[in-house]
């Protein structure tokens, strides 16, 4: 790590790296609750950090990749309308929304792995940090409908922002997906953040004819 004096610098930037983390941290908590409070109608399901797992008191961390001790750096948010959260499974008419949280773009461009080294990635000015809101709807169930967490693992394609996007996982189960997304820099404060979400909300109903507390048959 270097001789003394450059161990004490790089041991002053890592205390104030985290203290600026765990301030950050709470600031997204802060970011949700203002989205959420456009989608009043709907529950916490579940998340994910993206692409990684999470860390659980029986595993050891050190044999794991430092990025799993990092798990809002990429993540997901998944609610859920009530009712589809009591059945567990996806039927016709059902929808998710997800709130996807990129906070660094370039981790993807090197190939978005436990691997991806820290000193490839470009500068940080060239990178981008970004929200996305995502509506998932449920257009052919087969059999009682697959559970909504495997659906969003095995469906988790994209496509181009502010497109329909079709995916048929294994099981033949139908999904349309559909999202708006936004530069974190544009969300200083709670109006544009607000605004954002209800952009969302008019396109996910436009789009999808989703809303909460809505199916669309």
């Amino acid at each position: 790590m270097g001789d003394k004096n450059n161990l004490r610098e790089t041991m002053r930037n890592v205390r104030q790296a985290y203290r600026f983390l765990g301030g950050f941290n709470e600031s997204l908590k802060d970011v949700v609750q203002l989205v959420m409070d456009e989608f009043a109608g709907l529950s916490y399901y579940h998340w994910t950090p993206r692409p990684f797992g999470i860390l659980s008191r029986s595993m050891n961390p050190m044999s794991k990749s430092g990025w799993d001790a990092l798990p809002y750096f990429n993540f997901s948010l998944l609610y859920l309308p009530d009712e589809a959260i009591a059945r567990r499974f996806a039927r016709q008419g059902d929808w998710m929304f997800e709130i996807c949280v990129e906070l660094d773009s370039d981790f993807a461009a090197h190939d978005g792995s436990a691997s991806s080294a820290p000193l490839r990635f470009d500068a940080v000015e060239d990178a981008e940090s970004m929200i996305s809101l995502v509506a998932w709807r449920c257009d052919v169930a087969v059999g009682d409908g697959p559970n909504w967490y495997n659906t969003w693992i095995n469906a988790l394609e994209y496509g181009e922002v502010g497109t329909l996007n079709e995916a048929v996982i294994s099981t033949g189960d139908k999904f349309t997906s559909y999202y708006v997304q936004e530069n974190f820099e544009k969300l200083g404060s709670e109006k544009p953040i607000r605004e954002f979400s209800k952009i969302a909300r008019k396109e996910f109903l436009s789009e999808l004819d989703v809303e909460p507390n809505s199916r669309f048959d």
